[in-house]
């Protein structure tokens, strides 16, 4: 009963109307099938075109079908379809707070001994005093792995100065001895711009640098002792707004999924020469805060 079912199928695809349009090639193979009068030959032909009809418009389907794979050889489109797009990660606020200590070097004078001379004092790092700090930043916010934060400071340091005194003024004032005591007190606004690689770990390494403005008091209580004019004690002081610059190299522990506890060494450099202060003071301070992510 083959032949007869070939010749069925034969007549069926004569009849339809897709064969008299012309559009399909693998129905005209099967309609140029017909006409072959060895059985064996003619029921070949069939397979083929059978098989021929199958396999178009599956592969018309996997490649065709896809626009943005027209360019690709189909194991390109298949893994361009299963690889799931890149997601960025969210945007996460932050807040810490905390304080540390801090060790400062001081250096500036004072025009305050009448006779053109001038006190100069250079701590030499040794000042010292509390620093706090508290800080409110953004993750992910302008790129991956990059943090952008706001941070107000306090510096109150106070400490023992080398002071370097003028000296042939007059005979009369020679030898002076002079012993000086330095305060900075002061609050900082900055911005921070800090990198944090994404991590896996409890441990969340991380450095930074700033910009900051700050309005403070710069001040120096001195004692002078000289054969001649006795012993006399005053206070030279300054007070202004003054830039700074920071940097940070930070160390993020983990407390769960929202606390975290921040190891923080920092320098903080701050010059009054654009404001016509003769001062200039470094610190070198160690805080450690408190911080939770939201």
């Amino acid at each position: 009963m083959r032949p007869y079912f070939a010749l069925g199928l034969a007549a069926a695809l004569v009849g339809s109307p897709a064969i008299c349009r012309g559009q399909p090639v693998a129905d005209r193979d099967l309609l140029a099938c017909t006409r072959i009068i060895a059985a064996a030959e003619r029921l070949a032909c069939f397979d083929r075109a059978m098989a021929a009809r199958t396999a178009g418009p599956a592969a018309t389907l996997s490649v065709g079908a896809m626009p943005a794979g027209r360019d690709l050889p189909p194991a390109a489109v298949t893994a361009s379809v299963l690889s799931p797009p890149a997601v960025a990660p969210p945007r996460q606020v932050r807040v810490a707070a905390g304080g540390g200590i801090g060790v400062g070097d001081y250096y500036g004078y004072f025009n305050h001994l009448g006779h053109g001379g001038r006190l100069w004092a250079d701590s030499a790092a040794g000042s010292s005093g509390p620093l706090t700090s508290g800080q409110l930043w953004i993750d992910n916010w302008i790129g991956t792995d990059w943090t952008i934060g706001a941070e107000y400071l306090t510096l109150n340091n106070l400490g023992d100065l080398r002071v370097t005194l003028p000296r042939g003024l007059s005979i009369l004032t020679d030898p002076i001895q002079g012993h000086a005591r330095s305060s900075v007190v002061g609050g900082m606004g900055a911005i921070n711009l800090a990198w944090r690689p994404a991590t896996t770990l409890s441990l969340h390494p991380w450095i930074s640098a700033g910009l900051a403005i700050g309005y403070g008091r710069a001040a120096i209580s001195y004692s002078l002792q000289s054969p001649f004019f006795g012993t006399s004690t005053q206070t030279a002081e300054a007070r202004s707004a003054f830039p700074a610059l920071q940097a940070m190299l930070g160390l993020d522990i983990d407390l769960g999924n929202t606390f975290y506890i921040s190891l923080l060494p920092r320098i903080i450099y701050a010059d009054g020469h654009p404001f016509g202060l003769a001062q200039r003071y470094m610190d070198f301070a160690l805080t450690s805060l408190l911080g939770a992510r939201f």
